[in-house]
């Protein structure tokens, strides 16, 4: 009651929307129509998850700080173990249909314990071009990764639009044995 929370039951819908779609761009407009709340309850609920570290949002890369805080933001689960509870998969990583995203967010959790969550951001086009982390080290200076269930999934050649208008950030590719190692 003291967070705003008037709804229950669709607050934790809402929290099961969020886990089924872990690494996808935030939609307010989209999450409103669906449970047919208000933005400004959608919004509050979000701000709620975030306080209580059930989810996190992270930002797009831009020079353009205009660009930044107008684009959508993406939606990572802090705890991958609720994110199965709530969309009920236990399967192995390997037989899931939804590996792919829950790496993705096993890579958000391991860049999140050794950079602060502002410096950890993504980059996509208008065109379709996306990298999956940008980490800001310094000023316009870092390096990005993208994730890959298997290592031979990386395919370099695919971000040179990325590689070439930010070479102070060297692109690296994590796949699941390799991440394996780090966590």
């Amino acid at each position: 009651l003291e967070s705003g929370v008037s709804d229950q039951g669709k607050f934790y819908r809402m929290l099961l929307l969020l886990a089924s779609q872990s690494g996808n761009l935030l939609n307010v407009n989209e999450i409103s129509n669906t449970l047919k709340i208000t933005n400004a309850t959608v919004e509050n609920y979000l701000y709620v998850l975030q306080k209580c570290f059930h989810i996190t949002l992270v930002r797009p890369f831009y020079n353009n700080i205009r660009k930044e805080l107008t684009k959508m933001p993406k939606v990572y689960i802090n705890d991958l173990g609720l994110r199965n509870v709530l969309i009920n998969y236990f399967s192995p990583l390997e037989q899931r249909a939804d590996k792919g995203a829950v790496l993705e967010n096993l890579a958000f959790r391991v860049l999140s314990e050794r950079y602060d969550q502002d410096q950890i951001k993504y980059w996509r086009t208008a065109d379709g071009n996306e990298v999956d982390f940008v980490v800001e080290t310094s000023y316009l200076r870092g390096f990005a990764v993208e994730v890959k269930f298997n290592e031979q999934d990386a395919k370099p050649n695919k971000y040179n639009k990325f590689t070439q208008n930010y070479p102070d950030f060297p692109l690296e590719f994590w796949w699941w044995r390799k991440m394996n190692l780090m966590v």
